[in-house]
């Protein structure tokens, strides 16, 4: 396949973008104006023009809105931070110049969340919420038998997944950093199939879609 153009790789960022903002919309409910006014802003113009405002307006919500807001959105603000700040300094304003950067975060972002569940809370599966979403998962498809064992090893095995994530994403070898990034999505997809009420697909849909920049060129 023939390399991608730089305004190909921007106008697909902007679309993915987009699509993150509308499945996390829900979360802020008297936000909606402003972020349908960002994502109609970045299709209309997906160049680096109407990246960077569109980015401005989300990043500008986060810090209105702080300190009430989800722990992953100050993450999104922060990596569209990178974004911009890169994407800035470079002449051509290539929005793949963000990669390493981005990924850096991303890196962070995971690790940070599995040392954080080194706690006694986290491990005790009558507090866990790994142990909710292991089970409820698990009994959505109708895998019952092993429910006990289950319960106990999630609190771990979510430690140990997202910190691998962390790590692997982190690296700079290729073949590594797509490892983590491949075990990062089904991560996100087991957290988006877990039946409500515990379902948080807007943190999948924030967190998947940085990936744009781990794909290769």
């Amino acid at each position: 396949l023939p390399a991608a153009k730089e305004e190909d790789a921007t106008s697909a960022y902007a679309i993915v973008w987009c699509i993150q903002l509308v499945v996390s919309m829900k979360r802020y409910a008297d936000e909606k104006t402003f972020l349908i006014a960002a994502a109609v802003i970045a299709l209309s113009n997906r160049q680096w023009l109407g990246i960077l405002f569109s980015h401005l307006i989300f990043i500008g919500l986060r810090i209105w809105r702080q300190p009430n807001q989800f722990n992953s959105d100050i993450w999104a603000a922060l990596m569209d931070c990178v974004v911009l700040i890169v994407t800035s300094t470079n002449k051509q304003k290539n929005i793949k110049v963000s990669s390493v950067a981005v990924r850096k975060c991303l890196g962070i972002l995971y690790f940070a969340a599995g040392f954080w569940k080194l706690n006694t809370s986290h491990l005790n599966p009558e507090t866990s919420c790994s142990t909710i979403f292991f089970v409820t998962l698990a009994s959505r498809w109708g895998i019952n038998w092993p429910l006990r064992f289950i319960a106990h090893a999630a609190g771990f095995v979510t430690i140990l997944l997202e910190c691998t994530v962390g790590i692997f994403l982190y690296t700079n070898s290729p073949q590594v950093f797509k490892t983590g990034a491949i075990f990062g999505l089904l991560l996100h997809c087991g957290i988006s199939l877990t039946p409500a009420p515990n379902n948080i697909s807007a943190f999948s849909a924030m967190s998947s879609s940085r990936y744009f920049f781990v794909a290769p060129d």
